[in-house]
């Protein structure tokens, strides 16, 4: 009787341990705490990570399901992986995600990872507010097409119904666009994303107070960050009060088709474009925003002072498409009252924080995509938008179960899976 227990005890010890999943550490690490440690500890270092994690799980997410395959560097097949996209411009986080891989071994897909990651990030970036629970078990996928991520992911010049149509085929609706969206209140864009809302000819509206403290704040960034390209912060809530100030600051088709196809709703949109309250975005992803015969609206203060700023990261960053705060709540105090800002509501002092903050940059027109501001075109995305600019806790709710929602979208079954031993390749390349 006693040999049965030892065996018994010993059986149950290397079941806890490693006798399972190969040996990996995973059998006996704690997972969800070890990615939690690591999110926060690097968000502490670079506050920009935060953005990046929750960006980075809706890219993955979108393509083919949540299967990893936005981290893959090559695949077998050899053609141009999902870093390559033109939507995916900016795509960061991928070196956390190798340094969470090899703390968690084998036994845990990147896939699961990259989930988790966002998770965390959002629930660190907005003080505990937004806190869901997520299940595990995805798999790595081995295919990784930048056409097919080009194909699939949303476009920053799309017409409300084109979001609401794409949001749609992932069984979103409308309103959870609306909700999503307010993802942009962190985060950065390239120029190339927002070049269409500063150029005179434009056909994309961008208030003429928030477009011109952009264009001056652009120009500001391209110096300082050495680059033609420089990052502008996504919310106007984290601009500097002078460039809200000056923006005039008061504190949808193509997307709605992108986020049909992936049976997402309008709402759905909304929600999650209030991620765009955090993190910053190239010059090229708001780039016809700055174009002086835009018809598309932008505060014009706002758009003279993102112009002005546009030129100066052009310098300071040392590339034509500089990147720019995604939020002006973000920017400077001075870009802020070039652009016009209003702060009323908005807790300026949370600079990079995850909260509703987007939805009132967007409602004063100050904000650096046209898919966010075509939200206002549609009635009920503006409604919605209203609605979570007056009640931050309905759309942390929200948002948390948007993400829950995107964190589910399964894996395609054309295609075979596997628990990748490096993130960034195939097992049948990392022996290569």
């Amino acid at each position: 009787m006693a040999k049965v227990n030892a065996g018994a005890a010993l059986l149950s010890l290397c079941l806890l341990l490693a006798c399972s999943a190969g040996g990996t550490k995973a059998a006996y690490v704690d997972v969800e705490g070890t990615v939690r440690t690591e999110v926060e500890k690097a968000i502490k270092s670079n506050p920009g990570i935060g953005a990046a994690l929750v960006r980075l799980v809706f890219h993955d997410c979108w393509v083919n399901g949540c299967d990893g395959s936005v981290l893959l560097d090559k695949t077998p097949y050899g053609t141009n992986t999902e870093k390559k996209a033109i939507n995916n411009i900016g795509l960061d986080g991928f070196n956390l995600i190798d340094t969470i891989k090899y703390k968690l071994g084998d036994g845990v897909s990147c896939a699961d990872i990259v989930v988790f990651a966002a998770r965390d990030a959002a629930r660190y970036l907005s003080n505990g507010k937004i806190a869901y629970s997520v299940p595990s078990g995805r798999k790595d996928g081995i295919n990784s097409s930048a056409a097919a991520a080009d194909a699939v992911l949303p476009q920053s010049t799309f017409e409300f119904q084109q979001l609401a149509d794409n949001f749609d085929k992932k069984k979103f609706t409308p309103r959870e666009l609306v909700i999503l969206s307010g993802a942009h209140s962190i985060g950065v864009s390239h120029l190339s994303s927002f070049q269409d809302r500063l150029n005179k000819s434009t056909a994309t509206p961008i208030d003429d107070n928030y477009k011109q403290a952009l264009v001056a704040d652009v120009e500001a960034q391209k110096k300082s960050q050495n680059t033609p390209d420089p990052i502008e912060k996504n919310n106007i809530r984290d601009m500097s009060s002078s460039f809200q100030t000056t923006a005039g600051y008061d504190p949808t088709g193509q997307l709605v088709d992108n986020f049909d196809k992936k049976k997402f709703t309008p709402r759905e949109l909304v929600i999650l474009s209030g991620a765009h309250s955090i993190g910053v975005s190239h010059l090229s992803s708001f780039q016809d925003r700055l174009n002086k015969s835009t018809a598309t609206p932008i505060d014009d203060n706002y758009k003279q002072a993102l112009v002005a700023d546009v030129e100066a990261q052009k310098k300071s960053q040392n590339t034509p498409d500089p990147i720019e705060k995604n939020n002006i709540r973000d920017m400077s105090s001075s870009f802020q009252t070039t652009a016009g800002y209003d702060p009323t509501g908005v807790n300026t002092a949370a600079k990079g924080a995850l909260d509703n903050s987007y939805y009132h940059a967007n409602l004063q027109n100050r904000v650096l995509f046209k898919s966010d501001w075509v939200m206002r075109t549609d009635t009920d995305a503006g409604n919605a938008m209203a609605e979570y600019m007056d009640n931050a806790t309905k759309w942390n709710n929200d948002f948390a179960a948007a993400m829950v929602k995107l964190s589910k979208l399964p894996a395609e079954s054309s295609t075979r899976y596997e628990i990748r031993k490096n993130c960034r390749v195939t097992n049948q390349n990392y022996y290569y």
